[in-house]
């Protein structure tokens, strides 16, 4: 059965229809403004993606422009959540350059996370956990060990009971693991690594799993476990190959010649140094610069 068409001109008023159309008028705004919304939070999440998949293969100014861009935009239409995620990653794309820039990036993107602690409590933990994080890598490399220590147990109290698929609570057992390296806690460091390593396999963190190999294989050498260390260096390097992640492929055969020159083997050490060399003009981190 059809219903007959109403004209609410015949039913209404003319106070109750300028009523009627303000209501109208304000419903399209609603919509349109919920609309944009959605595209920008599309567009953001876009520009991060792509950022990214530049970064974990080591093209930084590439990844640079689209986290610059995701952070202008966040800016302009006051997405404080999405500001402090394009701050955090133009810290993580740019502290391997420069430590001093990265620090500041991570250090504004933690200021726009904790202002998020009462409106969106979860979102503000793991920023935080995941700039402070940041900042201790920053300070490891500037040899301010202590603060780094700090800031990664720190780090590991905030996500610790919590399902941290972006690798943060792995690397600060990674950093934790570097810094009793250096204490020459060597059964601490293993302790460290290890934790890592199964939580980037648990929540399939490829482009950090590397890195947890190569410090094992690093550690097995300081043991003089040097097949261990071959096993170990040669998984992060397949691994860092299928991702095309350049940085931990160069770390991956660093360590295999640090390992080949530990048993006397100085011309294949060579050798594979000579590979690593192939591979460290695209990359930005100054620690490649210095190696």
């Amino acid at each position: 059965m059809c219903l007959p068409v109403v004209n609410p001109n015949l039913v209404l008023g003319s106070t109750d229809l300028s009523i009627f159309e303000g209501m109208k008028k304000m419903h399209l705004i609603v919509l349109l403004l919920f609309g944009i919304g959605i595209s920008a939070a599309q567009n953001h999440n876009a520009l991060m993606r792509l950022g990214w998949h530049h970064l974990s293969q080591d093209r930084d100014d590439l990844a640079y422009a689209q986290f610059w861009k995701a952070h202008q935009q966040a800016v302009k239409s006051h997405q404080t959540a999405a500001n402090a995620e394009a701050l955090l990653h133009l810290g993580i794309c740019t502290y391997g350059s420069s430590l001093e820039r990265g620090l500041q990036f991570a250090l504004q993107a933690l200021h726009e996370y904790q202002s998020l602690e009462t409106t969106q409590p979860e979102v503000s933990t793991l920023g935080r956990a995941r700039c402070l994080q940041l900042i201790s890598t920053v300070f490891s490399r500037q040899k301010n060990f202590s603060k780094a220590q700090k800031l990664s147990r720190e780090t590991i109290r905030l996500l610790e009971n919590t399902v941290d698929t972006t690798g943060t609570l792995g690397l600060a057992y990674m950093s934790l693991g570097k810094l009793n390296l250096q204490l020459r806690k060597g059964d601490s460091a293993q302790f460290y690594f290890n934790q890592a390593e199964i939580l980037f396999k648990r929540n399939k963190v490829s482009v950090y799993l590397p890195g947890a190999l190569i410090a094992q294989g690093d550690l097995y050498v300081k043991n003089k476990q040097f097949q261990a260390a071959e096993i170990a260096y040669s998984k992060a390097w397949n691994l860092a190959k299928a991702t095309q992640n350049q940085q931990a492929m160069v770390s991956a055969l660093l360590g295999q010649a640090k390992r080949l020159a530990a048993t006397n083997q100085y011309g294949t050490a060579i050798t594979v140094l000579e590979q690593a060399w192939t591979h460290t003009p695209k990359l930005t981190d100054k620690r490649f610069a210095i190696q």
